[in-house]
């Protein structure tokens, strides 16, 4: 069934040792779920409260309680409790069966392009959610499930993830308690609740394996983070849990708000190479990161520093994948690199949102002093001259060509622009982190056509509150991504395979 195999291929030496140097400098005893654990049953009454609770401070009606129409809507449609589960998988534990392999039936040669025993991060055995939907009674649904997977947002800390947030007994006192069970992902419930296997995955360096490094942004580390948890449970895992009450259909929807829309599209591209039918949903995510503003807007916005750090480490030289790896072209600059690096290592318990930029502004140096000089100055020289359009326009050799290949050959416009799985992009005009001209305009052609398997729907102010803010703005993207399309195509099979 599931087979494990030493490290092997072309890089097998440089992961060895990249893996016994990680530096763990702040790592403190870490306590995690036990692979494979039951975590808690909910009930559908359970269920039910936490939408309430969620809904009355998403619409704000803390005062005068939800809308009884909405709430008489809300009672039909939760119709299950869920039993939530953390999952752990490896790509590693199914090289015997799928590594190298060009005949095989569901997974044809293109196994080894996305969990192959080359690349950093092959043999991390990863985790995540997985809600399960029973009936009142406690048993499992008897049917064939697709498969939802919800991908979370921006976090910074190992264990500020879905499988190890969840309370194991949520007894919610006030709607800020149910707020803080982060675990218990809104998205992730209402697919659950509605009969459909859901899975919320922690990413590579959170969770089961917050030794390895964290890849913000990187496609095949989000990659290698999801798909042996998806294989795991088509395999014969969820078979086995339910005693044959669940197994899954070919039918899956990748569904990610801002950070979660990369592992979203990069996920759902492999997964339909892999032979799934896959439909992708996403909301305020970058999109291209060739224009000038599409990457500047993060770099120079001022807020978020936490999450451009990360960012900036990833491509420093930790990942040995990487076109600007061993180079002089590493983001960071070369005299704070490894602190910066260290505060996104090991299990970061000791840092939290705000407090790394809080470590990085209260030392010897300005903010973006903690960046390459050169990398900077690109970006400052590509902003300022109305004559460029690409920030690689101005790359220079030895000093940023190969920083510009690592972040271009992760850049998902291209992907989306040639997809062959379906994306359905929800947008709000007003988002001034990604701006709708320079991600959503970009993926037409020349003669301003469209792929067809690609949806805009663009999200008015008014949903929004007329917020430009980054929360309201890329939750409410999300939400309407979700409602408009990803519950249809979870609940109507049919539909779902004329995708492809």
């Amino acid at each position: 069934m599931f087979h494990t195999s030493g490290i092997d291929g072309k890089n097998g030496d440089d992961l060895r040792k990249r893996k016994l140097e990680d530096v763990v400098a702040n790592e403190t005893v870490q306590t995690l779920r036990n692979c494979d654990e039951m975590i808690y049953k909910f009930t559908g009454d359970e269920v039910l409260k936490f939408a309430f609770d969620y809904i009355v401070v998403l619409g704000g009606w803390e005062t005068f309680g939800i809308p009884l129409p909405l709430k008489f809507f809300l009672t039909r449609v939760f119709k299950y409790g869920l039993e939530a589960h953390k999952i752990c998988g490896s790509c590693q534990d199914f090289l015997d069966d799928y590594g190298g392999m060009g005949d095989d039936e569901l997974y044809g040669n293109n196994f080894d392009d996305y969990c192959g025993a080359d690349t950093y991060g092959y043999d991390a055995v990863v985790s995540g959610l997985l809600y399960l939907p029973v009936d009142d009674d406690g048993n499992y649904l008897r049917k064939d499930s697709n498969l939802a997977l919800m991908n979370r947002w921006i976090e910074f800390t190992a264990k500020e993830v879905p499988s190890e947030q969840l309370e194991a007994s949520p007894v919610w006192e006030t709607t800020e308690e149910a707020m803080e069970a982060r675990g218990f992902s809104p998205l992730g419930v209402v697919t659950g609740a509605l009969g459909i296997v859901t899975l919320l995955p922690d990413y590579i360096g959170f969770g089961e394996s917050y030794r390895y490094r964290k890849g913000a942004s990187i496609k095949h580390m989000y990659q290698k983070g999801i798909i042996p948890l998806v294989l795991k449970l088509k395999d014969e895992y969820l078979e086995e849990v339910t005693n044959g009450a669940l197994s899954l259909t070919n039918c899956v929807t990748t569904t990610g708000v801002s950070e979660g829309g990369i592992p979203a599209i990069a996920t759902g591209s492999a997964l339909h190479e892999l032979g799934f039918n896959v439909a992708t949903n996403t909301g305020g995510t970058g999109i291209n990161h060739r224009h000038k503003y599409g990457l500047s807007k993060i770099y120079f916005r001022g807020a978020n520093k936490d999450f451009l750090l990360g960012y900036a480490a990833a491509y420093s030289s930790v990942i040995p994948d990487l076109e600007n790896t061993d180079s002089n072209q590493d983001w960071l600059a070369e005299e704070t690199k490894d602190e910066i690096i260290s505060w996104f290592s090991g299990t970061g318990l000791d840092y939290g949102e705000g407090e790394i930029t809080d470590n990085a502004t209260s030392g010897y140096y300005e903010y973006y002093d903690y960046f390459n000089p050169n990398i900077d100055k690109l970006l400052r020289d590509a902003r300022d001259n109305d004559e460029v359009e690409e920030i690689c326009e101005l790359a220079e050799v030895n000093k940023t060509d190969l920083w510009c290949d690592a972040i271009y050959a992760q850049d998902l416009q291209g992907q989306v622009k040639n997809t062959k799985n379906q994306i359905n992009i929800c947008w709000a005009k007003e988002d001034e982190i990604f701006s709708y001209t320079y991600h959503v305009e970009a993926l037409c052609d020349e003669e301003g056509e469209k792929n067809k398997k690609i949806r805009v729907v663009t999200i008015p102010s008014t949903l929004s509150g007329g917020s430009t803010g980054f929360t309201s703005v890329h939750a409410v993207s999300g939400g309407f991504c979700l409602a408009f399309y990803g519950l249809g195509f979870l609940t109507k099979r049919n539909e779902f395979m004329n995708f492809n």
